[in-house]
């Protein structure tokens, strides 16, 4: 115990003297080495021009070096904003929704939770974002980034790049904000003037922790509360663009730059879907201006066309003045599933449909009700009757009406003439063989039938029996379907 009260003793002794030999406290006659001694104010010395720095007030010396610092700092950025809580990403994403919020409004004001005003009021306000006073519940925005922005832009003519907007932060005297501070600013100055970012004028969207210095900002023009309604209404239904009801000039672009890369990729599709659509009506008999599924193709195919064709600051006004036919929803369905639609056109055999809407006999009935449901199915919209199973299963309807047997009908009692009797009907016995494969094919040549008929040829020789039903279709003239 004597010997810890020694030490104990020694150490405040030596860190007495240590706080005396820094200037913190009075010198102990016979505490310090006179040999080197120092005149006043030279322990603290700055290499750097114009900063002086003074000896510090503090109780240890690691508070002292906490003075000393600030004093460097503050030389070196006389203007730094005093913040009460830390500036770090999470804290400065909540401020920017806020400030955000309020730069959108129309009165510049933006409801603050409570527990967030705090934090508002000790970041916004010292980076002159606006105010949030102590016992307010909403944040005002305030005007001095938009207009100490404003004027170095006019007195420099010409695009306007993040690079120059950090450079101009400082100005007149550097702040010294950490980057994602300086992202917020910027972010904040192009909302209020309703700027978008293009790098090689292609939009992209910013962010607290990605914002390049070469990107530069250009003004955006908004639509009217009244066109933003159409296009949150005809980009969600068409483009599947979910869009807010926050009319904002990066909103807006990125909304745009989305809409047209979808229109480039989908124009294509919609332009041969729609062709072949036509060509199917017409050879079904049918008016392709009274069909609304070729009403919404051609609307589809003309607004992609259109977009395409046009700048990306037009889509807005495009979209508002487009012709809606028969609804936005069908369209979108269109968009989405024309590349599908098309392939299910080409790959059905409509010859088989025409084939049935040649017989006489009484299977006319049966054709006419299949030909009836395949002209309504390509007369509606997808999302009233999907197309691909109406004509998958016509087709085997179809193949079924042709190939099936067919019994004769008994003379009518009343034809008059000497018809030739109709030999009856001799029904087959009940065979027990147990079928060990069947199959079908459609659409074959010659020279595939010729091969199927081989390989039948040897299951008949393995003591097995095959039955065929056989149907064919011979063309002459004009170009193969």
């Amino acid at each position: 115990t004597l010997l810890e009260n020694h030490r104990n003793v020694l150490r405040e002794g030596v860190k007495f003297h240590l706080d005396a030999a820094y200037g913190l406290d009075a010198i102990t006659p016979g505490s310090l080495d006179t040999v080197h001694e120092l005149e006043p104010n030279e322990q603290f010395m700055s290499l750097r021009d114009g900063f002086d720095p003074q000896p510090p007030v503090a109780a240890n010396l690691k508070n002292a070096m906490q003075h000393l610092l600030s004093q460097a700092l503050a030389s070196e950025f006389p203007a730094a904003p005093l913040f009460e809580a830390e500036i770090k990403t999470g804290n400065l994403k909540k401020v920017h929704a806020v400030v955000s919020e309020a730069a959108q409004s129309a009165d510049g004001r933006a409801i603050v939770e409570k527990t967030l005003r705090p934090l508002i009021r000790q970041i916004a306000n010292p980076l002159m974002l606006g105010e949030m006073d102590h016992d307010a519940t909403h944040f005002v925005i305030g005007q001095h980034w938009k207009n100490h922005f404003s004027r170095k832009s006019a007195e420099s003519p010409g695009p306007i790049s993040v690079g120059q907007l950090r450079d101009w932060i400082d100005l007149p005297q550097p702040l010294g904000l950490p980057k994602d501070a300086e992202n917020l600013v910027i972010l904040i100055y192009a909302e209020q003037t309703n700027r978008t970012f293009l790098r090689h004028n292609v939009a992209v969207e910013g962010s607290l922790t990605s914002l390049p210095d070469e990107l530069v900002l250009q003004e955006q023009r908004l639509p009217s509360e009244s066109d933003w309604a159409i296009v949150i209404e005809r980009g969600g239904h068409i483009f599947a663009e979910t869009l807010s009801s926050l009319i904002k000039g990066s909103t807006v672009a990125s909304m745009s730059a989305s809409v047209k890369r979808k229109a480039s990729e989908a124009r294509a599709a919609c332009r041969a879907f729609c062709e072949k659509l036509k060509d199917r009506l017409v050879k079904f008999g049918i008016d392709p201006g009274s069909a609304n599924r070729f009403q919404t193709a051609t609307a589809t195919t003309t607004l992609l066309e259109t977009i395409n064709g046009s700048d990306t600051d037009q889509v807005v006004s495009l979209l508002v003045s487009a012709r809606v036919a028969t609804s936005a929803p069908e369209m979108g369905e269109c968009l989405r599933s024309a590349s599908r639609l098309t392939g299910i056109v080409d790959g059905t055999n409509w010859e088989i449909f025409d084939a049935i809407g040649k017989l006489t006999d009484d299977r006319k009935t049966q054709a006419e009700q299949i030909r009836a449901a395949i002209g309504k199915a390509l007369q509606v919209d997808e999302n009233v009757t999907a197309l691909g199973p109406v004509l998958k299963e016509s087709q085997l309807q179809a193949v079924r009406l042709l190939t099936e047997t067919r019994v004769p009908l008994p003379p009518d009692p009343d034809d008059e003439g000497d018809a030739p009797p109709i030999p009856p009907v001799i029904k087959p016995p009940q065979s027990k063989r147990r079928v060990v494969a069947s199959d079908s094919r459609d659409n074959l040549s010659l020279a595939d039938a010729e091969s199927l008929l081989g390989k039948l040829e040897q299951e008949a020789q393995k003591g097995r029996s095959v039955k065929l039903n056989i149907s064919w279709i011979v063309e002459e003239g004009g170009a193969a379907q």
